[in-house]
């Protein structure tokens, strides 16, 4: 190979090497399909140039054929890749299908053969010679049809690039304008050198021939466009991703210039301010916002601030918030302003229906409230009522029984005196019950450690006449956890669920009792030997009223255990033992006495 010393090489090499990696940055940046053709083709550009200049560096026929051949390999797909890297800007990618880019591959790929095996049929180039510009050697070549035909093929690919970039110019909104005017540049200039180019090739213009323009025009405007990738997010932002992002936001969106001038609106804020968008593009906002009275305020005077407004659009009433934001360049140049706006009709409608809701609820609670202190006064008024003559019968039945044992009655006279007395007695204390009930839910008490072994010890006591009667056993544990409560409430549980166990348990019943500690409360356990329950059963037993075929009663004894437990902050619950033991675990939980952290007293040395 022989060299010759140019003034092209090394601007052209250096350009390439530039090039080069500006293709590299931006495949690292972008890795969409738009961002990867743009970098194929800046790769291309690169080869382009970095050829040439070796094809004008050599100084013989072979040299500059290996320029060429390298050259070729990146002048090939340059007008391709252009196209497709348009095609996806301009929002028309959904054309470029595998198979249409397959399609579109045919030609280049045809051509850098063709210009390869061009030796076997000059397609590419017919003749070539060597001649001396008083400068350097240049390769003048007569080209074959195919070099005119990829030609052709190239410029209707770059019309085709331009007429698409005009045509989102015309239509694009100012802030995107400056993109599309960077893209026009790499293209244009370019080709305009190419032109000049082509035009002294076909018109023969000028007997003393001079370098390709093109490569040294490309690798500029292929920096151009990478520029504008670091400069205005080429590739990143466009005016397709406007229109699909924008218009398509639930948010109204207009967007102003320092000025105070509309320069671009989405479909939603057009609705809501109610004029269209070519009507008010340009003209100052606050024109067409006069009952946007705080939001022109806050235009006027230019600081970030938002607000609400209600409007009336077709007869509806409508809430909108609205939010004015500044738009910054290169940190803190103010370039703009956006206002947002957010239609909250529903969230409004729904707060209301949810507020009224609530009031009515809470009208609602008063009014069982006042209906539960009205039934608890009554039913402690009609418990102290019937309490005095219930008493009476119960005095007069005793002394019925006396009489009836010193007369000689007969059994069945006596049997009968003794069911009044029994019927008379469970009445008295289904009235204590009414009593306890509504003392329990009227008064506040304060909680201290309870002695619950003697809580225990006097509930046995109130049920000696049942324990002996069924005769019971009850199991008491070696020792109780402490727990906070209010004594005579909590004696009032424990009569309830021995009692419970008593009647409902085994023949004869063996109670067992027990206490466990947990998360701060103490589960107080009532265990019986009865039949057991059904999970059902379990779940609902402590309601108020609460009626079973197993368990029969007047259903108020485990409601109080439950509203007791309530009262200070507890829980009851009701399960099956586990098997293969029968029988029902009735537990009820109080507030656990604090543990007192000991102090360690500090180690002398």
């Amino acid at each position: 190979m022989t060299w010759q010393h140019t003034p092209y090489t090394i601007p052209l090499l250096t350009g390439a090497l530039i090039t080069f990696l500006a293709a590299y940055f931006s495949w690292r940046r972008q890795k969409t399909l738009s961002g990867i053709a743009l970098s194929l083709l800046l790769l291309s550009l690169a080869v382009w140039a970095a050829g040439y200049a070796l094809q004008l560096a050599g100084a013989d026929e072979a040299t500059k054929v290996f320029g060429r051949n390298i050259k070729n390999l990146g002048v090939v797909p340059v007008a391709t890749l252009w196209l497709v890297t348009v095609l996806q800007y301009t929002g028309y990618r959904r054309w470029l299908t595998p198979k249409v880019i397959a399609i579109l591959a045919i030609e280049p790929i045809t051509g850098y053969i063709i210009s390869q095996t061009n030796n076997w049929h000059h397609f590419f180039e017919r003749s070539s010679e060597l001649v001396y510009n008083g400068t350097i050697f240049l390769r003048v070549v007569n080209y074959g049809w195919w070099f005119w035909f990829n030609t052709i093929y190239s410029y209707i690919l770059f019309i085709a690039s331009t007429i698409l970039l005009i045509h989102t110019f015309l239509r694009a909104q100012r802030l995107y304008r400056r993109q599309i005017l960077t893209l026009l540049a790499f293209s244009l200039i370019p080709w305009a050198g190419n032109a000049f180019y082509v035009s002294k090739l076909v018109l023969n213009w000028g007997k003393t021939p001079i370098p390709d323009v093109t490569p040294f025009l490309f690798v500029i405007g292929g920096l151009v466009v990478f520029w504008g990738t670091m400069r205005y997010q080429l590739m990143d932002i466009v005016p397709i991703a406007r229109d699909t992002i924008i218009n398509n936001m639930r948010n109204g969106v207009m967007v102003l210039d320092t000025r105070g001038h509309i320069i671009d609106l989405n479909p939603i804020a057009e609705t809501i301010i109610g004029f269209h968008e070519q009507d008010m593009v340009g003209q100052r906002a606050t024109i067409y916002l006069p009952l946007w009275t705080e939001l022109v305020q806050a235009l006027e005077r230019g600081f970030e601030t938002q607000g609400e407004q209600v409007m009336v659009i077709d007869g509806d009433t409508r809430y909108f918030e609205w939010r004015v934001s500044p738009i910054f360049e290169q940190g803190n140049v103010l370039i703009g302003w956006v206002v947002v706006f957010r239609d909250t009709t529903r969230q409004k409608q729904s707060q209301a229906a949810l507020q009224l809701s609530n009031e009515q609820l809470r009208t609602e609670i008063i009014r069982r409230e006042q209906l539960i202190n009205e039934l608890d006064a009554f039913s402690h008024t009609v418990a102290h009522d019937l309490k005095n003559p219930l008493s009476i019968i119960i005095g007069y039945v005793d002394v019925l029984l006396l009489e009836l044992s010193e007369m000689g009655a007969s059994e069945s006279q006596v049997a009968h005196a003794q069911k009044i007395d029994q019927t008379a007695r469970k009445m008295g204390h289904i009235i204590d019950e009414l009593l306890l009930m509504a003392t329990i839910r009227q008064e506040d008490v304060s909680l201290v450690p309870v002695d619950t072994a003697q809580l225990v010890s006097q509930a046995q006591r109130r049920l000696t006449t049942l324990i002996t009667q069924r005769q019971a056993t009850i199991i008491l544990p070696d020792e109780w956890h402490v727990a906070l409560g209010y004594a005579p409430w909590v004696e009032e549980i424990w009569e309830n669920l021995l009692s419970n166990a008593i009647k409902y348990g085994g023949t004869p019943p063996v109670i067992t009792l027990s206490s466990t500690l947990e998360n701060g409360y103490v589960w107080f356990w009532v265990s019986d030997n009865g039949r057991g329950l059904s999970p059902d059963v379990c779940e609902t037993i402590f309601d108020e009223h609460h009626q079973q075929k197993t368990r029969t009663g007047h259903g108020l004894g485990l409601s109080i255990v439950r509203r007791i437990a309530e009262k200070h902050g507890g829980r009851v619950r009701a399960k099956n033992k586990p098997a293969p033991e029968s029988g029902c675990m009735f537990g009820f939980s109080l507030p656990a006495v604090p543990q007192k952290t000991e102090t360690q007293p500090a180690e002398v040395t």
